[in-house]
């Protein structure tokens, strides 16, 4: 017997309006339990005011979202911003902390330590454990910023533009984290403006510049189409060469 997934996010009609400027309008879209879908559009078209009304962190001006359903009626957020705060380069803490501060609740030293180890071994971070923040590389730093959240265990992670400023190397050890996790069941949520990669790692891409432009599986994607609509035919796609597993 096929089992309908029940979506876990659910967006009807959304508007949001700041200083009387429209920043989004009739955005609908439902997210499924499991699905690995990127949010894409040019810069400043909404795609991180869109997170910020999800996360409670702006209110919309109309339309409604719902995050939940009957199997997880309150399901637990993991966010990682684009960078920690924006001259993070003095951010003076250790990583082992940084990580600890993701634990909602109070555990006992012991587990403590064990929780932080084994959300640092999933994306490969061990060795950084007593290192400085601001020693880090920006790929180390968002691998970091994963293993936080990991420790919440959320049941979906939302990403805004995780990989600015990474070299290809580490933004390709971060991809495959996250193809990591999303194949052991995890529901993400990743915000980009590189078209062209994202649109080889994700299942459904939801395209938004002000409104919507396409929701629609990668394999259904006319990607040229998509892209007109969006930055209306003045962007060429860069084909990179790496190829998707």
């Amino acid at each position: 017997m096929q089992i309908t997934p029940q979506p876990l996010i659910t967006v009807r009609d959304l508007c949001v309006t700041l200083n009387e400027i429209s920043i989004l309008s009739d955005i609908c879209f439902e997210l499924n339990m499991g699905e690995y879908v990127g949010v894409i559009g040019p810069n400043g078209g909404g795609k991180s005011t869109l997170i910020k009304v999800l996360l409670n962190l702006l209110p919309q001006t109309s339309g409604t979202f719902h995050i939940g359903n009957e199997q997880i009626p309150h399901p637990t957020i993991g966010y990682v911003p684009q960078r920690l705060v924006q001259n993070d380069v003095v951010f003076p803490a250790i990583v082992s902390d940084v990580v600890a501060s993701g634990l909602t609740k109070h555990v006992r030293r012991k587990e403590k330590k064990e929780r932080i180890l084994a959300a640092l071994e999933k994306t490969n971070c061990t060795h950084l454990i007593d290192r400085h923040m601001s020693g880090l590389s920006g790929g180390e730093r968002q691998r970091v910023l994963v293993s936080r959240t990991l420790l919440m265990n959320p049941h979906i992670l939302i990403l805004d533009e995780p990989t600015a400023g990474m070299d290809i190397a580490s933004e390709q050890q971060f991809f495959q984290l996250l193809k990591e996790l999303h194949d052991e069941g995890m529901t993400i949520l990743l915000v980009s403006h590189d078209i062209d990669r994202i649109a080889k790692e994700v299942d459904t891409v939801l395209c938004i510049n002000h409104s919507m432009m396409c929701f629609s599986g990668t394999s259904h994607l006319d990607m040229s189409d998509a892209i007109n609509k969006m930055y209306g035919g003045h962007v060429h796609v860069l084909h990179h060469d790496h190829h998707h597993h």
